[in-house]
């Protein structure tokens, strides 16, 4: 498994996903990205940059 990328269930606020297992991962999304998913409830692609950042790259919303 690949260390540099994860899948997070949960919601997205602030720079942060709050995870359903209770865990919070801090983490940054494209700027284009925030205001789409700040707040939002779903699954979260991240990788690490190089400075060791994790950046969501890809989302799928959850709309219920």
């Amino acid at each position: 498994m690949n260390k540099n990328n994860k899948t997070l269930k949960g919601e997205f606020r602030g720079n942060k996903v709050f995870c359903d297992d209770g865990s919070i991962e801090n983490c940054y999304t494209y700027g284009i990205n925030y205001s789409q998913i700040n707040n939002m409830k779903g699954y979260f692609n991240i990788r690490k940059n190089s400075s060791g950042t994790w950046i969501i790259y890809q989302f799928i919303l959850d709309e219920n």
